[in-house]
């Protein structure tokens, strides 16, 4: 049933955009798995069973859209923090192996961010995570985390 219902969800965005099956409580490599095509139910599936059975739990998985899918595996990641609805200063840049561990992780200042990133898709990102916090209720500190590669 779980299965199921995340593979419909993955069918009803209607994209073929490559993206990672994710848990939220995955780490380390864990938990997450590569989808080239999410129109292709088996490759959905495969990657669904991949996750929980390496988390052993089937809350908190999501699809995580790739902004970019050049280069070799390896990818960053920015990860930004909300209270409620407004974006923190600052956040951190993350790289990952190919085998999807953190290998590196960088706190950052809004006026370094052009080291890492374009400075308009940061400031895109900011507001992109404020309004999913709005959308989404959110009443706490969470972190947002958007490919970047």
């Amino acid at each position: 049933e779980c299965i199921q219902g995340f593979m419909k969800a993955v069918a009803d965005m209607n994209s073929n955009e490559k993206g990672l099956i994710k848990s939220i409580h995955g780490g380390g490599g864990k938990g997450t798995a590569h989808l080239d095509d999410p129109s292709d139910p088996a490759q959905v599936r495969a990657a669904v069973e991949k996750v929980l059975v390496e988390m052993n739990r089937s809350d908190g998985i999501y699809f995580e859209q790739k902004v970019n899918t050049k280069g070799d595996g390896r990818f960053y990641q920015l990860e930004l923090e909300v209270d409620g609805e407004t974006c923190a200063q600052g956040g951190r840049f993350v790289w990952f192996n190919s085998r999807l561990q953190k290998v590196v992780e960088i706190g950052l200042h809004d006026d370094l961010i052009g080291m890492f990133m374009p400075k308009e898709l940061y400031m895109k990102s900011r507001q992109w995570a404020s309004d999913i916090a709005k959308k989404g209720g959110n009443n706490t500190r969470a972190t947002m985390e958007g490919l970047v590669f």
